[in-house]
């Protein structure tokens, strides 16, 4: 018995460290019961609770059946995986247990991912030598494309310093490259386009750049 009160515990914890979870559903009474972190987001402070489909079903997206709302109201992806565990007399399904995993982060990076493929694509079939972005809340410059092998950075990290930048940027345009993108950043307008010559370290010259963008 001390060795089954052990066991769960040691299984209680890792299905939160792992944000993971465990059901099951009996389909005929429509009660079920969950274990883990999945508690959390329907706002049972029990480890070990007994719901009702009606309950659950409450929590589910109106238009997106896999995303589930927590009780502090965010938004978070799960994943469920399940196969019927038990079957009735007359062979139909009668219980499906399975597994419930928060997978928001890997769906917000391969969202981000997505994202930033398309923006590269459509920059190169423009004719770009790249594309840029910048985050007022943490300074740098997130520069994507051939422009990197012009500066000389490797991929890795994608974002360079406003610093670096600014020194690769022919002394005479470097006030107002800085001017526009202050502003911007301060929201005092919300576009910039502004050519400048930026030093091509692969060819040790000047090249001129016309860099656009929008807030």
């Amino acid at each position: 018995h001390a060795k089954l009160e052990a066991s769960d515990v040691q299984l209680r914890v890792a299905l939160t460290s792992a944000n993971e979870g465990t059901f099951s559903l009996n389909l005929v009474s429509g009660l079920g019961s969950t274990r883990g972190f999945i508690n959390e987001f329907l706002g049972i402070k029990a480890a070990d609770a007994t719901i009702s489909l009606a309950r659950w079903t409450e929590a589910l997206h109106e238009s997106d059946r896999d995303e589930f709302r927590r009780t502090d109201g965010v938004w978070r992806w799960l994943q469920t995986r399940g196969r019927v565990s038990e079957f009735g007399r007359d062979g139909k399904p009668l219980r499906i247990s399975g597994i419930i995993a928060d997978v928001t982060e890997r769906r917000e990076l391969e969202i981000k991912l997505a994202q930033r493929e398309q923006q590269l694509e459509n920059a190169i079939a423009a004719g770009s030598c790249g594309i840029w972005e910048i985050d007022p809340a943490a300074p740098g410059i997130l520069a994507v494309g051939p422009v990197r092998d012009m500066l000389g950075v490797p991929s890795e990290p994608e974002v360079i310093s406003l610093e670096f930048w600014r020194d690769q940027i022919h002394p005479d345009e470097r006030e107002a490259v800085a001017l526009a993108t202050i502003r911007m950043m301060n929201g005092e307008t919300d576009s910039v386009d502004i050519e400048y010559r930026l030093r091509d370290t692969r060819l040790a010259k000047w090249v001129w750049l016309r860099s656009r963008g929008r807030l």
